[in-house]
Parts: structure tokens; sequence; C-alpha cells
């Protein structure tokens, strides 16, 4: 009887498990369009760009990496210089 009782047991707990880990999927979210500009749209923030170049006294420094970050949202921007030392970071937005 303990037999039976224990393999009942077992049988529960291993369906119980497997059913844990069995998820149904997710309906996918629906697909929205942008919408369209009007009139109405305020026109998009200006971007701003960071020209420069990176010298040990008159030696270029070609690999440097040149980091600027908008304090306003905490995103950086990040370029390494070319041959000649020079960088430019484009695309930020004030801040």
């Amino acid at each position: 009887m303990k037999s039976i009782a224990r393999d009942i047991f077992i049988a529960h707990f291993i369906v119980l498990l497997l059913a844990s880990s069995i998820r149904a999927q997710e309906p996918k979210p629906p697909e929205i369009a942008p919408a369209p500009p009007s009139a109405a749209t305020p026109a998009a923030a200006p971007a701003y760009e960071i020209n420069g170049s990176a010298k040990s006294g008159k030696t270029p420094l070609p690999g440097v990496s040149v980091t600027a970050a908008n304090t306003l949202t905490g995103k950086k921007y990040s370029e390494a210089t070319n041959s000649e030392g020079k960088f430019a970071l484009s695309g930020m937005t004030r801040g």
C-alpha cells in the first residue's frame, strides 16, 4: 500500500513540476503605425556636434576613445580618433 501511495505522490509531483514549467505563449502586441506629421507636432530638436583632435604635444593620437555625456538624459556618445587624431561626435541633443 505504501508503494502505491508513494508512486501516486511522485506522479503528482512530476505533473506539478512539469505544469509549472509550461507557459502559454503571450499574445503579440499590436503594431502601431507612426502618426503622420502634422502642423501641431513640434519641430525636432536640433542636433549638435563636437569636433576636435587628440594630440600629445604636436603628435596626433590615433585610436583614442572620446566620450561625451548628456547630463540631462545620461546618454553617452563615444567615438575613437582616426589616424590623424581627429574625432567628430554628432547627433547629440542639448544637455
